[in-house]
């Protein structure tokens, strides 16, 4: 079961996330996968150490994903947050607005991008975004998705949605 409320997964740091997923294993009979868990094992495919957070949450989620981030070994050089009022917005956010960040975050020394938020749209734009930033984006649904598959021990290659789905 991959859970499409990738917020949860990364409240309250490393011990956040164990929790929740504890409770996601007392209540379900399937193997889960979060949001914070696929990020953070895909970005052990890379030689990853600072990172760049594209979220599309209210500023106080961004506390917690930089704890999460600095928890699991890694350095924020930024996190750039697009403004979106209620969770309706985020399904609407254009692909200029999220190129702009994309390119907000590619000025810093970054390693990578983390897109968070399931809700937005970038799973196909991140495939193209990985060749002109030069470096990996994580999409939290493909990441989520590479996770579940490979968990699974199933291993086919799928294009246009980044590299860790078509290489990994």
């Amino acid at each position: 079961m991959l859970i499409g409320v990738s917020a949860l997964s990364f409240l309250n740091g490393l011990a956040g996330r164990q929790r929740f997923e504890e409770f996601l294993a007392r209540i379900t009979s399937v193997p889960v996968t979060t949001a914070a868990t696929a990020a953070t094992a895909a970005q052990q495919l890379y030689d990853v150490k600072k990172l760049g957070l594209l979220s599309p949450h209210p500023a106080m989620m961004d506390e917690h994903y930089v704890r999460f981030s600095t928890e699991a070994g890694y350095e924020v050089a930024r996190l750039h947050r697009i403004d979106c009022p209620t969770t309706l917005a985020i399904t609407i956010v254009d692909e200029a607005t999220t190129r702009a960040a994309l390119r907000d975050l590619c000025n810093t020394n970054a390693d990578a991008v983390v897109q968070l938020g399931t809700d937005l749209i970038m799973v196909k734009l991140a495939d193209e975004a990985e060749h002109w930033l030069g470096k990996p984006v994580f999409v939290i649904n493909a990441a989520m998705l590479w996770h579940a598959l490979r968990a699974r021990g199933i291993h086919d290659r799928v294009f246009g949605f980044g590299s860790a789905l078509r290489e990994n």
